[in-house]
């Protein structure tokens, strides 16, 4: 076999350099990107034995027309709820969140965003949902299920309608840039009959 001239091995000596640096910055940016409250990177870690909030989600079933985009995010509580909060992540973590899911979909033209918390117990989900409903000036009103009641609340913009609900130890958000809030109201209903069917299994 031929020597490799001088030449070459320059040549590929940069090349190798040139990838590992690459790689450095792909992986420094992926850091960023989900760095905690100290500056330090966190990793999403997916829950033993896959997304056990993964099964609350509605479908096209409950909701027609609805599409998931396949764009993901799973974590567990405290610094790791910055993969899904840039920023308050602290509230969440004191209003008792253990884990959070987050899925978009694509409905009549327009994108629905669903985020679903895992909270301690069921009395940590109620009260956090009077908080938020709180906050978008919307009265919470009452669901019932068999074996199982939750709360709701919705509100609406100019351009997106929203709200949430809670039953068991599930909280859920949900919004559509559309300003559909009947849709809205529905895909939490939807989330909610997820839940308390869940609960029955029990």
């Amino acid at each position: 076999m031929r020597a490799m001239s001088r030449g070459h091995a320059l040549a590929l000596t940069f090349i190798l350099a040139a990838a590992v640096a690459a790689l450095s910055l792909a992986d420094d940016h992926g850091a960023r990107k989900t760095r905690g409250a100290g500056g330090v990177a966190v990793r999403p870690k997916a829950p033993a034995g896959g997304d056990p909030l993964l099964r609350f989600f509605p479908t096209a079933a409950e909701v027609p027309g609805l599409k998931a985009t396949g764009d993901s995010r799973t974590c567990g509580g405290g610094e790791e709820l910055t993969v899904i909060y840039d920023g308050g992540f602290q509230r969440y973590v004191e209003a008792g969140v253990t884990s959070a899911s987050q899925r978009y979909f694509r409905l009549a033209g327009g994108t629905v965003e669903v985020t679903l918390h895992q909270m301690k117990n069921e009395k940590a989900a109620d009260t956090f949902l009077a908080s938020l409903c709180k906050d978008i000036k919307s009265s919470v009103e009452s669901l019932g299920f068999k074996q199982a009641k939750g709360s709701l609340c919705t509100g609406a913009g100019q351009d997106s309608a929203y709200g949430y609900v809670a039953l068991d130890k599930l909280l859920a958000m949900a919004s559509f840039d559309r300003g559909d809030l009947k849709t809205t109201r529905a895909i939490l209903v939807a989330i909610a009959e997820r839940a308390a069917d869940a609960r029955r299994l029990r």
